[in-house]
């Protein structure tokens, strides 16, 4: 799914347009400046379900207490989900062991989210490797402790990345990988090792 946003406000007036899931946890949002007549656009893979739009305008101070906007959904064909899926959250993630995950899928601003336990002083390295594809080539890979706290983080665009940390506590690990594409899906394998 495509969003649009066309700005008919004053110029130098900004915005913050939200996706929430039905649960009310934020899903994905982006903020921007207002140049009137400028149309903005929230590229997101959208997973079957319920969603929320929420759009503020964001003046301080507030010289206005309203935007005047445009809003207009439109759809593209669905990305192909890998068999991981739903686990595009933290609370989604299911429970891999140290190995090789093939035949990962990662569409347009779509987070895959992996746990793993971990022993207090353990050291998990995670390999993310994935094929070459053309267009914009971004993407953000992670290792995150229990609570969610990024880590480790790595936004190279390189073909191969590997990331390191050490546990200080027991616990269930996250690995994420996220990727930033136009119109195409990227094909890539993660690589789990814990000493």
């Amino acid at each position: 799914m495509t969003i649009r946003c066309l700005m008919r406000a004053s110029d130098g007036e900004s915005w913050l347009m939200q996706f929430l899931r039905a649960d009310g946890e934020d899903y994905i949002w982006r903020s921007a400046g207002g140049i009137q007549g400028d149309t903005k656009q929230l590229p997101r893979t959208f997973l079957p379900g319920t969603y929320y739009a929420r759009i503020l305008c964001q003046e301080e101070p507030a010289e206005y207490d309203y935007i005047l906007y445009d809003f207009e959904l439109a759809t593209s064909d669905p990305c192909e989900d890998d068999p991981w899926e739903d686990n595009d959250f933290l609370d989604e993630a299911p429970l891999v062991s140290p190995g090789t995950l093939d035949g990962l899928r990662g569409c347009g601003h779509d987070y895959d989210y992996f746990a793993v336990e971990l022993d207090a002083g353990d050291t998990i390295t995670v390999t993310f490797a994935c094929e070459p594809f053309d267009g914009t080539q971004s993407r953000r890979y992670r290792i995150q402790d229990p609570t969610g706290g990024v880590l480790v983080s790595s936004m190279e665009q390189l073909d191969e990345l590997t990331l390191e940390t050490t546990a200080t506590e027991s616990g269930t690990y996250y690995v994420s990988a996220k990727y930033w594409t136009e119109a195409q899906a990227v094909e890539y394998q993660i690589v789990i090792a814990v000493s």
